[in-house]
């Protein structure tokens, strides 16, 4: 068995990149309401942020509040679409590079990008113009962080990192155990959000009333990246594919060769409809991301009253659950596999990359519903129940991301990733905008009735299995004729011996 420091490869750039990322969007999101709560309360010294910092404890029940709360999530919006639109288009020219040439310069440059970005904030923060309140908390000092978006976007952002990582990943290991590493990936961005939102929030609540709060959570962003930009250098040996031909390619086939191996014919019969309907339930399936962070956050804001603290530490245990579990998956594949806990003919294979899908999406169904239903109760029953049965929900993730890779070809797969990365982009842009208005026109107005969007997305992971499950059948298929032409080819040779 290999060693521990043998086996461990991208894990710790994921776990890092994701922990500072996500506490960074639960941040910003936190920064815009202040800032637009220190312009509509034309604040000019520090003693006085407790006004909008204590999370509308003095403003809760009063006109500004609405108006601060929309203003904040337009800001969200733009900060948003600034992000996905530049992020799509880097991650595709990245990510066919990566399968061509290296996947270095796909991991560092996105690193080094929010890097910057931690730089831009803080320096924004610690200069004052000599005013009492930062320039970033002006109404003109809003700009800096759409600037920032747009810097993470150029360099790639998550979809780009991510992408290479999962290639990386499933590059180095053979089909049977590929969805156990690509889980363990995929365990550590889960750890790596548990351990972003819990230190965001609880820096958050140990400082409601300074600036401290925003200080000390970008220099801890800046320190993850720079710890990740060391050991990526360090390690830059196993990103490199050896012997790789360094042929020059042209600019646009960089950027349109993810759209030809979308659409290209396959060797096989069904493999490219597999794909089309893998990408499709994808689609489907990834507006409960957007539900679970975007809306979440302000369904449980204006709905459930909650403070910035108590959402993160919500979000950080979704995080340490999913995380923890998807930790468990590889072990107890391994001992399927082995045999080891095996009931007479029971339990003596590893589960299948469908089957987990399955368990997975029931998971999100009945989560995503319980936090929907939330608001029925007087407590936050339903919310706890939610964290009960979400402990499966990022079983398909991963079992997606292998079932994909075994039917494109090995140059293919950091650009497939990217197109996964790429949905869940349009998914959480577009999703966060239909919602906020879904949720303006409906959820506004019945302020005492249950989270219908939530509800909806549970449905809708519930169709999704249903693509699977037909996907199921189609990959039977496939793999049939897989096996017969492979008989066939490996007898013909006798045949022709005997002729």
């Amino acid at each position: 068995m290999l060693s521990i420091l043998r086996f461990i490869s991208i894990e710790p750039v994921v776990f890092f990149y994701v922990l500072a990322i996500f506490a960074e969007y639960d941040v910003v999101g936190d920064l815009f309401y202040v800032s637009k709560c220190i312009d509509h309360l034309k604040l000019n010294a520090t003693d006085q942020l407790h006004l909008c910092t204590e999370d509308l404890k003095h403003n809760k029940s009063s006109e500004i509040s609405d108006i601060v709360s929309k203003e904040a999530n337009d800001a969200q919006k733009i900060y948003n679409g600034i992000l996905y639109a530049t992020s799509i288009i880097s991650s595709f020219i990245a990510a066919t590079y990566a399968d061509r040439r290296s996947k270095f310069w796909p991991i560092i440059i996105p690193i080094i990008g929010s890097a910057i970005v931690q730089l831009f904030v803080l320096g924004s923060l610690f200069n004052n113009f000599g005013e009492e309140i930062p320039f970033l908390f002006r109404s003109n000092g809003i700009f800096i962080i759409f600037v920032c978006s747009c810097i993470s976007g150029i360099t790639g952002g998550t979809s780009t990192l991510l992408a290479s990582c999962f290639a990386h990943v499933a590059e180095k290991c053979n089909p049977s155990q590929r969805t156990s590493r690509i889980t363990i990936v995929e365990a550590c961005l889960f750890g790596g959000g548990f351990f972003g939102f819990t230190f965001a929030g609880a820096i958050l609540r140990r400082y409601p009333n300074s600036l401290n709060r925003y200080d000390l959570n970008f220099g801890l962003f800046l320190s993850a990246h720079l710890l990740m930009a060391f050991y990526v250098i360090f390690k830059r040996r196993i990103f490199t594919k050896p012997n790789q031909a360094h042929s020059q390619v042209a600019f646009m086939m960089l950027f349109t060769s993810v759209f030809r191996t979308i659409n290209r014919q396959r060797k096989y019969r069904y493999q490219r409809r597999i794909i089309y309907l893998i990408l499709i339930a994808f689609f489907i399936i990834s507006y409960w991301t957007v539900s679970i962070t975007t809306m979440l956050f302000i369904y449980t804001r204006n709905l459930l009253k909650w403070p910035s603290w108590k959402y993160s530490y919500f979000s950080s245990a979704k995080f340490g659950l999913c995380g923890v579990f998807l930790c468990m998956l590889p072990v107890v594949q391994y001992l399927l596999g082995s045999g080891k806990i095996a009931i007479g003919d029971y339990f003596r294979k590893p589960l299948t990359d469908g089957t987990l899908i399955t368990v997975g999406l029931l998971s999100r169904a009945l989560a995503i519903m319980m936090i929907g239903l939330s608001t029925v109760a007087s407590s936050d029953v339903f919310m706890i129940l939610a964290l009960v049965t979400i402990i499966f929900a990022e079983f398909p993730i991963p079992a997606i991301r292998s079932m994909i890779s075994k039917i494109v070809e090995p140059d293919e797969k950091a650009q497939m990733f990217a197109v996964l990365a790429a949905i869940q982009s349009i998914c959480f842009f577009t999703g966060g905008i239909g919602f906020l208005e879904i949720y303006n026109a409906v959820l506004g107005k019945i302020l005492n009735g249950p989270g219908w969007i939530f509800i909806i997305i549970g449905i809708f992971q519930l169709i999704s299995m249903f693509i699977f499950w037909y996907v199921g059948y189609l990959i039977k298929q496939s793999n049939t004729e897989q096996m017969s032409i492979t008989s066939n080819v490996s007898n013909t040779p006798e045949l022709q011996h005997d002729e």
